[in-house]
């Protein structure tokens, strides 16, 4: 027991007199440790009389002789040429630790370098680029349409497609009872430009084409052809900022998305306006500066537009829309917020003159390049000749606008719309003379509500939103070319509901769904028909689903 005792304590000595002072602090910290527990132990080992102090300082002697010895052999084993670099080990979290110190100090310097190399070059820095690119701005938005026309069985065939008549001079019928189901793609892409701090300039390009102001689609199925590409938007826009940076005036000249606070009663969504437009803002809420803006806003707003709609060569009556718009907003502290507007739209020159007899052609002119369906129209000349259609009555619209925005429900928001239109221009005498029918009904009135819950915008994954609506247009209430183009194939005379859905799949993209449903109100009863004596029903659905993205 003794003998094994003085060979331990002799190796452990060793270890701790000749252990390299290179060692990391972990290291020596453990050695240490060590050290102290065998001296301890010698200590005890001569307390108890295991051994001697004479024995105990002998075998200390022993050890310090014989590590010296094997010290030296190794040494002369270790030798190497004087020309030779000993690398000391380095622990990988030293490594990284020397790493990340190289990395910040040249980041600065080397990225330096790399901004002036791209200036020289013209990389895609922007101080680097040249200054009219900055101010330029490219968006655009794609939607990929699965559209479904279902037509009841039992629609009456007595339907005049008045485009074709007017294009072909002869009668012709719209489709009523067969079902039609296509693919249809809308494709937009805009750029915006930076003029000065107040003008900006829009050119838009989208799908669709010349003839056709309320739709932007193009049906896939054309035997491999290309599509037509048109300017859909051009304009300049100018802001007129206040000292505290509040805009009071907008204002726009060229061909400019709709102005008017307004729903798709009398503007389809995709219908642009040629002309000029301006919308004046005051708001009352005590300061005009957008810093100030934080709580309750009482703003009204003033909007004038005048757009031509056909320039004749053969005459200086060529046919204008006028218009003028006084609303105003009240934001609540919640942020909720209630819109109104009263609206008047005048359109001047745009009902048809009849040729006297003889000369059939000599306003052929006056006839509209596009009608949609429901307004009351026609002949302006002799049938037999080949008949040209014509609008009967005048158009000066009415419209009363409103809109609830609720954020109690946040993130939600409950959206309520409506809108009521009447056609005051309406002559119904005039009417009745130009149809030859003194029994002739007017029907002068349109309304609409809807309602959206759910989040203000589906371009995020999984956000959501629900709408309804309710619609009914009689048939001279609004200018059938000009409203909305989905609902009852487009056009007036019609009443039914709107169901659809929108659901975000990812940034910037999302489906929709909506489903459209409608009835006659009165049917075609100009040009000869008698809806009491022929059928005139019409009942259509339609069912869209659409994959959009923007960017």
């Amino acid at each position: 027991m003794k003998n094994k005792i003085n060979s331990i304590s002799v190796a452990l000595i060793t270890i701790l007199t000749f252990s390299p002072i290179t060692l990391m602090a972990d290291e020596k910290e453990d050695l240490l440790v060590l050290r102290n527990t065998v001296i301890n132990l010698m200590q005890k080992l001569v307390e108890q009389g295991v051994m001697t102090p004479e024995q105990a300082k002998s075998l200390v002697e022993t050890a310090q002789t014989t590590a010296a010895s094997e010290v030296e052999e190794i040494k002369k084993l270790e030798q190497v040429p004087e020309d030779t670099v000993r690398v000391q080990y380095v622990p990988e979290i030293v490594k990284q630790e020397i790493r990340d110190q190289v990395r910040n100090e040249l980041r600065a310097e080397v990225t330096e370098d790399v901004i002036k190399h791209a200036a020289t070059n013209r990389w895609g820095v922007k101080d680097s680029l040249p200054e009219w690119l900055n101010k330029i701005k490219v968006s655009g938005d794609i939607r990929v349409r699965a559209d479904g026309e279902y037509l009841d069985e039992n629609n009456s065939i007595n339907y005049l497609d008045v485009r074709e008549i007017n294009d072909s001079r002869d009668i012709a019928f719209l489709n009523t009872r067969d079902d039609r189901e296509r693919t249809r793609i809308r494709m937009r892409l805009a750029i915006d430009a930076k003029v000065n701090n107040s003008l900006d300039a829009r050119i838009r390009l989208s799908s669709g084409n010349t003839t056709d102001p309320v739709s932007t689609n193009q049906t896939l199925g054309n035997s491999g052809g290309r599509y037509d590409t048109v300017i859909d938007q051009a304009y300049l826009k100018y802001k007129g900022h206040n000292n505290d940076g509040y805009n009071w005036l907008t204002a726009w000249a060229g061909r400019i998305p709709n102005p008017w606070f307004s729903s798709d009663l009398i503007w389809d969504s995709d219908l642009n306006f040629e002309g000029a437009a301006a919308t004046m803002r005051h708001n009352f809420s005590g300061s005009d500066s957008l810093y100030d803006l934080t709580e309750s806003n009482k703003e009204v707003f003033l909007t004038f537009g005048a757009f031509p709609l056909e320039e004749f060569a053969e005459s200086s009556n060529d046919p204008w829309l006028f218009g003028a718009q006084l609303g105003g907003s009240y934001t609540f502290n919640n942020q909720s917020v209630i819109k109104l507007g009263a609206a008047y739209y005048h359109y001047d020159d745009i009902k048809g003159d009849r040729a006297p007899n003889g000369e059939d052609d000599i306003f052929e002119y006056r006839v509209p390049e596009f009608f949609q369906q429901g307004n009351t129209l026609f002949a302006i000349n002799d049938p037999l000749a080949g008949p040209l259609l014509g609008y009967a009555a005048d158009y000066e619209l009415l419209s009363y606008t409103g809109e609830l925005d609720f954020t109690m429900f946040a993130p939600y928001r409950l959206r309520l719309t409506g809108e009521y239109v009447d056609n005051i221009g309406y002559d119904s005498n005039d009417v009745e003379e130009r149809l030859n029918n003194p029994d002739y009904e007017a029907e002068t009135t349109a309304y609409q509500f809807r309602a959206d819950f759910g989040w203000p915008e589906t371009t995020l994954a999984g956000n959501w939103k629900i709408f309804a609506a309710y619609k009914y247009i009689e048939r001279d209430a609004v200018l059938d070319a000009f409203t909305d183009s989905d609902f009852h194939g487009g056009g007036t005379d019609a009443e039914g509901y709107i169901l659809g859905a929108d659901y975000g799949l990812g940034r910037n993209a999302w489906l929709s769904f909506k489903w459209i449903s409608t009835n006659e109100i009165s049917g075609q009863e100009f040009f000869g028909i008698d809806c009491d004596v022929v059928d005139c029903s019409y009942r259509y659905d339609r069912a869209q689903f659409d994959l959009n993205a923007k960017f």
